[in-house]
């Protein structure tokens, strides 16, 4: 169970807001994962389960200019793939974050 947080503050207050809120947010566990670009943070607090998916529990992806958090299992995930034209090689190391990115994409 994660629980996740977004903030926009004026640029010099992000990495300092983003803190705060994850440090209220510390009863949700251990896990820590943190993300800020100028005025913008993106952070999570939660313990890690099995079955969770490849990586951090809180996977950021970026793609021109967009950025998704993502806390993430997919289901069917091969039909996504072949939706999304991703290469069968490819798909094993893909975080679930990377393919809802390229989905709402297209």
């Amino acid at each position: 169970m994660h629980a996740v947080c977004g903030l926009l503050l004026h640029e010099a207050e992000a990495a300092h807001g983003l803190h705060a809120t994850l440090t209220a947010l510390a009863p949700y566990g251990a896990g820590r994962a943190e993300w800020t670009d100028g005025s913008v943070g993106l952070g999570s607090r939660g313990t890690r389960v099995a079955g969770d998916e490849t990586g951090s529990a809180l996977h950021f992806a970026r793609h021109a200019g967009l950025t998704v958090a993502a806390a993430a299992r997919l289901d069917d995930r091969d039909a996504l793939c072949a939706a999304l034209c991703v290469p069968l090689p490819d798909r094993a190391c893909l975080a679930d974050g990377d393919l809802i990115l390229r989905a709402y994409q297209q």
